[in-house]
């Protein structure tokens, strides 16, 4: 079970791009992603990503966050009320996963896309 812990992170605050896919990640520990503060794009696709709603803080991106790429996982849900409040989010690739519903809080997201 391939994860993703918070020391991986430890003298990485100068990281903007991180690309871990293709990597049968199954999980992704608290922290991670928010202590790359300078953070501009993440590629996690084509992983084994299930489900992300366990720890709402994961979606706490970095404000430079622009662009998050999740196709291709096994996810179904996801904390939808912290990635609406991604206020530098511009690219939120989902494609190829396992959702059934999609809550008012992406719709209203969508709307304020430029």
């Amino acid at each position: 079970m391939p994860l993703i812990t918070f020391d991986l992170t430890i003298g990485t605050k100068k990281v903007e791009r991180l690309n871990l896919s293709h990597n049968a990640i199954s999980d992704i520990r608290r922290g991670v992603i928010g202590n790359l503060t300078r953070l501009s794009i993440l590629d996690l696709s084509n992983n084994k990503l299930s489900d992300l709603t366990s720890d709402k803080e994961f979606f706490k991106l970095p404000p430079n966050a622009s662009e998050v790429y999740l196709s291709d996982n096994r996810l179904g849900n996801l904390p939808w009320k912290y990635i609406a409040n991604a206020t530098n989010l511009r690219v939120l690739d989902l494609r190829r996963n396992n959702f059934n519903i999609i809550n008012k809080d992406v719709t209203n997201m969508i709307m304020k896309i430029p």
